[in-house]
């Protein structure tokens, strides 16, 4: 074999084991602190009167694409209960990169608050970190990428109950007080049969009802194929809580940031 040939390929295999050793290097790091991140999340929640049951999960997926599961629940002090029978987040959480939360087997929601279970058979949402996202995420952080007009793409959001499903694309951002704000452009199919459930339920009434049907009657549609009725709108999230037009379909914790760490979600 020639020299010349024989230097080209040694350039080769160093840069091949060169490359190598820094993405090894690289997820390591990576896999140290989102267990650091996850160790975090348990001792404040413990501190904030927060109950989880399930195992603890770890970062999991080298050498591909990082995957973090759990199974459990989540209790806040108000006694407001999350069930996960199967949660997976799934990306590199780095800028220009897309990451996901999966929830296969939906999550059920129950508490002193709500009337009766809130109930997800289904859920899946995919998100792209923007190049300009701030990375230590502090109070001042954010507040200068809010002003600056920062927002994250939300590239596809799958919401599935027994009634109800919203499939959707939009962006998510903070409003002045560095609360969660945004808006989902989705197609809504069977809130007719929502609204006629919670009506017969009671848990909504009035004007309230009258409203909802009102706006629902203007904006529907049927689907000439399976005949299912839907109508596009734009899920609206602004003042700790989701709306669907006037209807308010969810209700948001506050975030709290701090000056030297991730945001504390709170009630």
């Amino acid at each position: 074999m020639k020299p010349f040939v024989k230097i080209c390929l040694g350039l080769l295999v160093a840069l091949v084991l060169l490359a190598a050793g820094g993405y090894v290097a690289f997820w390591q790091s990576l896999e140290t602190h989102i267990n650091q991140q996850i160790e975090t999340i348990w001792n404040e929640a413990a501190a904030d009167g927060v109950i989880i049951t399930g195992k603890k999960p770890k970062l999991e997926g080298f050498p591909g694409v990082p995957v973090v599961h759990f199974q459990g629940s989540v209790t806040d002090a108000t006694g407001m209960v999350l069930n996960f029978p199967e949660l997976t987040y799934r990306g590199f959480p780095v800028p220009g990169r897309r990451m996901s939360l999966e929830l296969p087997a939906g999550l059920s929601v129950t508490g002193p608050s709500l009337p009766e279970p809130a109930i997800l058979t289904e859920a899946h949402l995919r998100i792209l970190l923007p190049y300009n996202l701030p990375h230590g995420a502090t109070a001042e952080d954010m507040a200068s990428w809010q002003k600056s007009g920062g927002s994250i793409p939300i590239e596809s959001l799958f919401i599935k109950s027994e009634l109800l499903r919203i499939e959707g694309q939009g962006s998510i951002g903070l409003d002045e007080k560095l609360q969660l704000t945004g808006t989902i452009n989705a197609k809504v199919t069977g809130m007719d049969a929502l609204l006629a459930d919670l009506s017969e339920k009671k848990i909504i009434q009035g004007k309230s009802a009258a409203m909802a049907q009102s706006f629902l009657q203007a904006l529907i549609q049927r689907d000439p194929v399976t005949g299912d009725t839907y109508f596009m709108t734009a899920l609206r999230i602004q003042n700790r809580g989701v709306f669907v037009g006037p209807l308010r379909v969810a209700s948001l914790p506050e975030l709290f940031w701090n000056t030297d760490s991730q945001p504390v979600r709170r009630r």
